[in-house]
């Protein structure tokens, strides 16, 4: 079985659990979560913390979300998304920016949240998420509390998570979280955020053809 990724999946009433979903063989949400989770991630952020080895498409019926988060210090925080389908191809990519300066995983927390905000709007009901920030990503998949503004991202993270039939959450090594990399550090042609769809730059979809090879 190839590398694991820290996972959780969220069934809503009435919604059946005899699924497994399968991705390139590294990716598996199981039924059995509590059993799985107390086995593997008693301590997530310990040096057996696993890492995805590359990026990978997501099982069929699920979009797939890559987030990263780039910060200008003093100036801004640039926030960007990008959504794939199960043959790795592009759906839309977005970029958010704001004013100020946060701390990295606060912005990187941020990301997650602003990915989950777009796929609310276009109806996406079964989503993976995917970021290079390991330690956020082991907070949001542990419910981990506290009370640091970076927090009340978490909050709303949880929150959003009950709009989603299926949410799933991992880690990826950075060089493999590329283009999530590069639409992050889009302008935003003097506006706070900008939406494509259907028409990508030549960059964006070569780096996302590298992921598939």
């Amino acid at each position: 079985m190839g590398d694991m990724v820290l996972q959780k999946q969220k069934v809503r009433e009435n919604v059946s659990v005899n699924a497994v979903f399968t991705a390139a063989g590294f990716a598996k949400l199981v039924t059995d979560y509590g059993s799985y989770a107390k086995k593997v991630f008693s301590n997530p952020l310990s040096p057996k913390f696993i890492s995805a080895s590359s990026w990978s498409c997501p099982p069929a019926g699920l979009i797939k979300f890559n987030v990263d988060a780039h910060i200008v210090v003093g100036l801004y925080i640039s926030l960007g998304v990008v959504d794939r389908d199960e043959n790795g191809g592009v759906l839309l990519d977005a970029v958010r920016r704001y004013a100020g300066e946060w701390e990295v995983e606060m912005a990187e927390a941020a990301a997650v949240r602003f990915g989950m905000n777009i796929d609310c709007r276009f109806n996406y009901q079964k989503i993976w998420v995917e970021s290079d920030a390991a330690s956020m990503v082991s907070k949001v998949d542990n419910h981990s509390m506290g009370s640091s503004p970076t927090w009340l991202i978490h909050d709303d993270i949880k929150r959003l998570d009950n709009d989603f039939d299926v949410f799933v959450i991992s880690h990826v090594k950075r060089v493999d979280n590329s283009v999530a990399h590069l639409v992050a550090r889009w302008v935003t042609n003097g506006s706070t955020e900008r939406v494509c769809m259907n028409c990508f730059p030549q960059g964006l979809r070569n780096l996302a053809e590298l992921d598939l090879q």
